[in-house]
C-alpha cells in the first residue's frame, strides 16, 4: 500500500519553496536536524511534510519507536522500500484515529555525517491509496509511456517536481530495457544513471530520470521529473 513520499531527500527541497511550515506533530529524533518543511501532494491529496538530515546509526528504529511513543499505530502491510537516488527509502504508515502518517529513512552512507535522511507526511483525513483501477491516483510524471504494465503505487507532487512509483513482474534489467527502448522512439534523449537508473532529457518536457530496485521476483521503481523553479 505504500512506502515512499519517496519523494525522496532529493525532492523534497524542490518542494518547500515559499515558506517555512510548522510541524510540531511529527515525531522528532534526537541527534535528526530539521532542514525543510512544506506542502506536498500525494496521491492528488494534500499532506504536510518534514525532511530531517542526521547520522546513520539506528535512524530507522528511531523514528518507529517515537511514532509510537506519540500514539501512532503502524499500519498492516503499511512498509514497502523504493529506489530512490544513491539507496533506498524504507516507507511505513501509521494510524491515529483519522489521521495518517508516512514515513521514510534512507540508507545514508557510512562514515559521512548527516547522510541519512528522514521524510515524514501527514495527512488530516484518510489517504486515497487507490482509484477504481487499483492504481494510486495521480499520473505518470512529465507525460512517460507507462514501462513494463506497471501498476502505480504512489504519486507525489509540489513545486518543480513530480514522481511516481510502481511495481511490476518484471525484473529490473528489462525495466530499464525497455525504457532504453521505447524512451527514444517518443523523442527522449537517455543514458544510464549506475547499474539501477536511467536518465531522460526531451526539448520542452522536464528532466526525468528512473531508478530501479529488486522486489520479490519482479520490481518497484521510480520515475522522477524535476524542473528549475523561478
Amino acid at each position: 500500500m505504500i512506502r515512499t513520499i519517496v519523494v525522496l531527500s532529493c525532492l523534497a527541497g524542490r518542494a518547500a519553496a515559499g515558506g517555512w511550515l510548522s510541524t510540531p506533530d511529527l515525531p522528532r529524533v534526537e541527534g535528526m536536524t530539521r532542514v525543510l518543511e512544506g506542502t506536498v501532494r500525494i496521491n492528488l491529496t494534500s499532506a504536510r511534510y518534514a525532511v530531517s538530515a542526521g547520522p546513520l546509526a539506528a535512524v530507522a528504529p528511531a523514528f518507529e519507536a517515537a511514532a509510537r511513543a506519540a500514539g501512532w499505530v503502524p499500519e498492516q502491510a503499511g512498509r514497502r522500500v523504493f529506489p530512490v537516488p544513491g539507496g533506498a527509502l524504507d516507507l511505513r504508515a501509521y494510524r491515529a484515529g483519522t489521521r495518517w502518517l508516512l514515513q521514510g529513512v534512507t540508507d545514508g552512507r557510512p562514515g559521512e555525517p548527516d547522510s541519512c535522511f528522514a521524510v515524514q507526511a501527514l495527512f488530516d483525513g484518510v489517504p486515497p491509496w487507490a482509484d477504481g483501477a487499483g492504481e494510486a491516483p495521480g499520473r505518470d510524471p512529465a507525460g512517460w509511456p507507462r514501462i513494463s504494465s506497471a501498476r502505480r503505487l504512489l504519486h507525489l507532487g509540489g513545486r518543480g517536481f513530480e514522481a511516481a512509483c510502481y511495481a511490476t513482474s518484471a525484473p529490473p534489467s528489462g525495466v530499464l530495457a525497455e525504457a532504453a527502448r521505447r524512451l527514444p522512439a517518443a523523442g527522449w534523449r537517455t543514458e544510464p544513471l549506475g547499474a539501477g537508473g536511467l536518465a531522460a532529457t526531451r526539448a520542452g518536457r522536464p528532466d526525468t530520470a528512473l531508478w530501479t530496485r529488486p522486489d520479490g521476483t519482479g520490481t518497484v521503481f521510480i520515475v522522477i521529473a524535476t524542473e528549475e523553479v523561478r
